[in-house]
């Protein structure tokens, strides 16, 4: 099939309201409707950036408007390109949100007196010592060994199935991300002694230590780097220790290779078994 382009000169004032209808009215709409329903204003931005593009159903209804003679070629083209060019936009709305969402960040919040309802979390009685943001994978290992010694620790991670599972468990616990100010305002940054982050985000991980360090320089703050330049970048910017997975993953698999048969069998068992307690932690 061959799209040609006709006519669309005639209609350029439709074509830029159809952009904008899809860039600025649509996020604009689905953002409002996420607060008013509760939820919090980074999650209602991400969704509404997502979905800032004209869908395929638009040249559905364009196609039979055509068929039926209701509309011409020309402005079919029109809603075609128009549609084409926002659908391309949107992996870059995508890809770049965090970016997006700090250029709005302190304008959306002329929406903050919208209820918030997306609200999970549970808090024991007392300050915590410890907090770990990113409770899956590393993270629960972590926990596991921690809560076993009955440490007092605050959870956060931005997967509410995850804290669904946690607040079960009554292990104290927010659902939120980090470079959310309202996340960071709920915990006691002055009475932490140690903070560890398993998110192998550089930027959040970043922010995370600024924060931490500026109000409470005596905490220990532990991160990840998923590159080695960024492991080297968060350690001249202050951090304690970063984590970096695929080298620590390399050093075990070098342990593991270099034992017997029957001390690798051990292993495997021990891994096994290791596997279902974190599962059982969280589900």
């Amino acid at each position: 099939m061959q799209i040609v382009f006709v006519g669309i000169g005639s209609h350029i004032v439709l074509f830029i309201a159809l952009l904008m209808g899809a860039f600025i009215l649509k996020p604009f709409i689905t953002f409002v409707l996420l607060r008013i329903t509760g939820y919090q204003q980074k999650t209602s931005f991400h969704v509404s950036t997502s979905l800032a593009q004209l869908s395929e159903f638009s040249l559905i209804i364009g196609m039979l408007g055509v068929s039926r003679g209701i509309l011409d070629q020309s402005i079919f083209s029109t809603v075609i390109l128009a549609t084409i060019i926002s659908m391309s936009a949107t992996p870059y709305f995508i890809n770049y949100k965090e970016y997006s969402y700090k250029a709005f960040k302190y304008p959306l919040k002329l929406f903050r007196f919208f209820p918030q309802r997306e609200n999970l979390e549970y808090k024991n009685i007392g300050d915590e010592d410890i907090l770990i943001i990113g409770s899956h994978r590393m993270g629960g290992v972590l926990m596991k060994k921690l809560l076993k010694h009955k440490e007092r620790l605050l959870v956060i991670d931005y997967n509410p199935e995850i804290i669904s599972h946690l607040i079960k468990k009554k292990v104290s616990c927010i659902y939120g991300d980090i470079t959310s100010p309202e996340i960071l305002n709920k915990v006691n940054i002055k009475k932490l002694k140690l903070v560890v982050s398993t998110v192998p985000n550089f930027r959040e991980n970043l922010h995370l230590l600024r924060v931490i360090k500026s109000i409470n320089p005596r905490t220990e703050v532990i991160v990840t780097g998923s590159r080695i330049s960024e492991t080297i970048r968060l350690y001249n910017k202050g951090a304690d220790y970063v984590i970096t997975p695929k080298i620590l993953a390399g050093e075990e698999l070098t342990r593991v290779i270099r034992s017997n048969k029957k001390t690798i069998r051990k292993l495997k068992n021990e891994h096994l078994k290791h596997l279902r307690d974190i599962h059982n932690l969280f589900y």
